[in-house]
């Protein structure tokens, strides 16, 4: 016989199921700011990045060197194994890291999944448990005084009222917090789309490459990847939501990886590559200022992020109650944007329709735009 459910076993049952629906969307909301100005942590968001890759690319030069001498040793070892077929399976597995780290590609991965968990588990601390960043140590989740984060009361969001259609839309309950990196509102969410999203798009860009296409064709396909989720199990059939800032992040992230191994060139400048290779053929971060651990991440970093200034597609059931509590909160929000004029603003928004020059997907129809709401 089955007891009853304590209020505990319930609650636990209640945000997995939550936390298992909005792992593949969460929501953010920039028109409700935050009552004290945000600490800017774009610093250290970068340096966290910088000092996993320099740790990751340590790793990588140590293990090509070694690796080679390891396979000989085992394969020795294997010959006169009792247990050979164990034997042979970690020969096989030392090879294969050796062939992984011997191509661009398979040192990418490496370097990846050096901050790829943090920054899923950062995503869903703070979406689901409402615990703060781990980029760097924060005391009381403030730094310089200033708090480093904002989540807004979860009936208090543009969102609070606007899904009941649905049931159970995901808005109600998992909520990304706004953070400000090198002075753009964005929601935390983004951070895992250019990271995580980021890489998938790279992922595809070279499979297409690799199959035959231009560039041009293969870049098509990656940002297909990122619209295909947001008309998927990423927005539309979660939560009635298409997110064009979250497209611009995983666009934003497929740019960081290129710019890795490659000089690019986006925003009107050329970027150096953020690795190269020293005098022996070892990997080794560019010693290029803009690629120092304060500032590398800082040029993938634009008011695309910023859902305010670059507005969701909404269903049309949620349009009215979305626009109503933008409305209420124009006063505010111009207030903590600077004041901006409707010239101004509607610049700035039509900025984001592309990703300097790049089209990653973004739609217009459905969209709430603040400049026709607040003036």
């Amino acid at each position: 016989m089955v007891g009853k459910l304590s209020p505990t076993h319930f609650f636990t049952l209640l945000m997995t199921a939550v936390f298992s629906l909005n792992a593949l969307a969460y929501e953010t909301d920039q028109y409700t700011v935050s009552p004290e100005p945000l600490a800017d942590i774009g610093e250290d968001l970068s340096t966290f990045i910088h000092s996993r890759l320099e740790e990751g690319i340590d790793e990588i030069n140590h293990l090509r060197a070694a690796l080679p001498l390891k396979i000989e040793v085992l394969r020795a070892e294997a010959a006169r194994a009792e247990d050979f077929v164990s034997a042979v399976q970690r020969v096989t597995q030392a090879e294969a890291q050796a062939r992984q780290l011997s191509t661009q590609a398979g040192q990418l991965e490496y370097l990846f999944q050096k901050y790829s968990l943090t920054m899923t588990w950062n995503d869903q601390r703070d979406g689901v448990f409402g615990v703060g960043l781990s980029y760097a140590q924060y005391p009381h989740d403030r730094k310089n005084g200033k708090p480093v984060s904002y989540i807004p009361d979860k009936l208090n969001t543009t969102y609070s009222y606007s899904g009941f259609h649905r049931i159970i839309s995901p808005s109600y309950f998992v909520f990304a917090s706004t953070v400000n990196v090198f002075g753009t509102n964005m929601g935390v969410d983004k951070i895992g789309h250019l990271f995580n999203q980021g890489y998938e798009y790279s992922e595809a860009y070279e499979k297409h490459l690799n199959a035959g296409l231009s560039p041009s064709k293969a870049l098509r396909h990656a940002v297909a990847l990122g619209v295909k989720s947001e008309d998927g199990l990423f927005g539309t059939i979660v939560d009635g939501v298409y997110s064009n800032a979250d497209l611009a992040a995983n666009f934003a992230g497929f740019m960081f990886y290129q710019n890795l191994f490659h000089d690019m060139n986006f925003r009107g400048a050329t970027h150096k590559r953020v690795i190269e290779l020293d005098e022996y053929g070892n990997l080794a971060l560019s010693r290029s200022p803009e690629n120092g651990p304060r500032v590398l991440m800082k040029r993938f970093i634009s008011e695309h992020l910023d859902e305010s200034l670059n507005p969701n597609v909404l269903e049309r059931l949620q349009r009215k109650p979305v626009r109503r509590a933008i409305k209420a909160r124009c006063a505010s929000w111009l207030k903590a944007y600077g004041r901006p004029t409707k010239q101004q603003l509607t610049a700035t928004v039509d900025q984001t329709t592309r990703w300097f020059g790049y089209d990653y997907g973004r739609r217009s129809e459905g969209t709430i735009l603040p400049q026709d709401e607040c003036f």
